[in-house]
């Protein structure tokens, strides 16, 4: 059986040192299923052979310049 893909968590802070060319995104997930205001994490798959899934924590989903960030990073 092979092992689950490895999770890291990091914030928009520690972005500029993950190579965009290195990952995929996935979808974004919020923080709290029960209060989605609570902030979201950008979910994004290492590519193939590496199995990492990357975490970026949002905490506020409504702040224009980090979702320009995220979009100006991964060429969104």
């Amino acid at each position: 059986m092979p092992n689950p893909a490895s999770e890291r968590y990091i914030s928009v802070e520690d972005l500029d040192g993950i190579d965009p060319e290195a990952f995929d995104v996935i979808g974004v997930i919020p923080r709290n299923q029960r209060d989605p205001r609570y902030g979201l994490y950008v979910v994004l798959k290492e590519k193939p052979p590496f199995a990492t899934r990357l975490l970026i924590e949002v905490d506020d989903p409504d702040n224009k310049h980090v979702l320009a960030h995220l979009r100006r990073h991964f060429r969104l």
